[in-house]
C-alpha cells in the first residue's frame, strides 16, 4: 500500500462525513497527496496518512504535448518575434521546459533562437518595467 505515517495530530484535522479528512499545519493549508483517516480505538487513537491513490494513480497533470512537434516545426526562426514572447517571462527569462511543455530537442533550438533574437536586439534581455 506504501509508505505509512502515524501521528497525533488530531487538533488538525477537519473530518468529513465519511471518516477521512484534511489535515491542516497553522495556517499554512492543507498537506496535499496525501490521505488522512482518523483511527480510534481502545487504547490507541490518531491519525493515519497515506498517499493519495487517485493523484498517483493519473500522474497528477496532464501531459503537455511540444507545440512545434505537433505543428511540425523543424527550424525555429530567430526573427518570428511573436514565438518567441511565449516562452520569455516578464522579467526576461527563459521559460524551462517542464512548464512550457517543449521536448528537449524544441527547446534547446528556441532557447538558441531566444539567444540569437536578444544578441540581434529584436527581443529584450529585460523587459521596460524592470530596468
Amino acid at each position: 500500500m506504501g509508505s505509512l505515517l502515524v501521528i497525533d495530530l488530531r487538533h488538525c484535522l477537519q473530518q468529513t462525513s465519511s471518516g477521512t479528512g484534511t489535515l491542516y499545519f497553522g495556517g499554512r493549508g492543507a498537506v496535499s497527496g496525501w490521505q488522512v483517516r482518523l483511527i480510534t480505538g481502545t487504547q490507541d487513537t490518531g491519525i493515519i496518512m497515506y498517499p493519495d491513490r487517485k493523484r498517483s494513480m493519473y500522474g497528477g497533470r496532464r501531459r503537455k504535448i511540444c507545440r512545434f512537434c505537433e505543428n511540425r516545426i523543424d527550424y525555429i526562426d530567430f526573427k518570428e518575434d511573436r514565438v518567441l514572447r511565449r516562452f520569455v517571462t516578464e522579467r526576461g527569462k527563459i521559460v524551462p521546459r517542464r512548464i512550457s511543455g517543449n521536448c528537449a530537442r524544441h527547446q534547446r533550438k528556441l532557447t538558441r533562437a531566444i539567444k540569437r533574437s536578444r544578441h540581434m536586439a529584436i527581443t529584450p534581455y529585460v523587459s521596460e518595467s524592470f530596468r
